[in-house]
């Protein structure tokens, strides 16, 4: 039985990411016009690491550590639950 991770999230600059394979994809969502471009910082309980995030236009990538992982989400909270809990489906949607 896998113990569920409790997890919040809040909204930040994306001028405030500092994951390099997260930083990569923002001025390329602007420079195509998207229009949903968000930036998250995940407090995950019991870590001191925070996970980053980025949501653009459905996918949302999320790097904790060296690389970030992306996927097809509904919404973002839907999304971070996915990633901390439901692996199996975070790669599917990847």
């Amino acid at each position: 039985m896998q113990i569920r991770k409790m997890w919040s999230s809040d909204e930040i600059d994306c001028d405030l990411i500092t994951a390099t394979d997260l930083q990569r994809e923002i001025p390329v969502a602007n420079i195509e016009n998207s229009h949903d471009v968000c930036c998250y910082l995940i407090n995950i309980e019991g870590s001191v690491e925070k996970a980053q995030a980025v949501h653009i236009d459905g996918r949302l990538g999320i790097a904790w550590g060296a690389d970030a992982a992306w996927a097809d989400v509904d919404d973002v909270e839907s999304g971070i639950e996915m990633w901390l809990n439901n692996p199996d489906e975070w790669e599917k949607r990847n």
